[in-house]
């Protein structure tokens, strides 16, 4: 999450953060890549703060929906 924040803050002043829906639809996927941790409710806090915390200090204006 923080080298995406870092990728991204340099061509934005405003994101949208927001949970993946249906996730149910791609949790076959994400468990054949060996990914299914990303799915984890606890993973998506944990990027969501994050994002948050770093695009806030860059100025960048944050919005989780």
């Amino acid at each position: 999450a923080e080298k995406l924040a870092e990728a991204i803050a340099p061509y934005t002043r405003r994101v949208l953060i927001d949970r993946m829906n249906y996730a149910w639809k791609a949790r076959e996927v994400y468990t054949r890549h060996d990914l299914k941790w990303a799915l984890d409710p606890a993973y998506f806090q944990e990027v969501e703060a994050t994002l948050v915390e770093k695009l806030s200090a860059a100025g960048i204006e944050t919005e989780v929906v």
